[in-house]
């Protein structure tokens, strides 16, 4: 079979982005002003994707940049992060899945069933570090509840690829959702104390290889508990 194009990691950190997005969608307004804060504002302003593995690297990258900017009351600017907020990084590196296979071969898929592409689907596990932050501890425990309500009632989300003009699905699975264990990662900052849990995930999906494997240029997030990615 010829290789000429095999998909990038980066789908399933698309995927795992829109997983943990719809940890937070539903809920009513009962809570902290911070948690309903929370709640209204878009999803890439309460969910980020960063490469960095802990919250200082996080909250100066963050407060750095334009979506953290507001305007004070007397109209100056300032770069006051805006908390709570959930983010994730994927550690480098990468394994094949245990208790699974390459399959090669040609794939049949769509709805009709009625179109096959020879492509190559290799398993692998990846690892990754869920971080919640806050700056109050009663809402950063609302967070971790929500997740942990979340992740042990739905262990699967969907990557998405392009193949030869057609978008292919492929699952992926949190490895051993029922458990977890969100671990104190809080520090000092300067005029207050930022609170901090981190939880780390494990991902087995299969990737692609073939003669056209891309991932679709745009990704929307869908917020239903039916989907993770259209």
């Amino acid at each position: 079979m010829e290789i000429k194009e095999i998909s990038e990691l980066q789908a399933v950190d698309f995927g795992l982005g829109s997983h943990i997005a719809a940890a937070f969608t539903g809920f009513s307004d009962v809570g902290s002003v911070a948690w309903h804060e929370f709640l209204k504002r878009p999803v890439n302003r309460k969910i980020y994707r960063h490469e960095t593995d802990g919250p200082q690297g996080f909250m100066k990258a963050l407060q750095s940049s334009q979506k953290a900017e507001k305007t004070a009351t007397s109209g100056e600017r300032s770069n006051a992060v805006e908390l709570p907020v959930a983010f994730y990084f994927r550690k480098p590196g990468m394994t094949n899945s245990e208790n699974n296979y390459v399959i090669g071969g040609k794939v049949v898929w769509t709805e009709a069933m009625a179109k096959s592409l020879n492509v190559m689907l290799m398993p692998v596990a990846l690892d990754y570090q869920l971080f919640l932050l806050s700056w109050d501890k009663p809402t950063l425990d609302k967070m971790q509840l929500a997740y942990y309500a979340w992740i042990t009632r739905h262990d699967k989300f969907v990557t998405k690829y392009k193949i030869a003009d057609e978008v292919l699905d492929v699952n992926a699975y949190v490895i051993d959702h029922r458990t977890v264990t969100w671990s104190d990662v809080s520090q000092p900052l300067d005029g207050g104390r930022l609170f901090a849990v981190m939880m780390p995930i494990s991902i087995n999906t299969q990737v692609l290889a073939g003669a056209e494997v891309v991932i679709p240029e745009s990704v929307t997030v869908d917020l239903t508990l039916e989907g993770y990615l259209k």
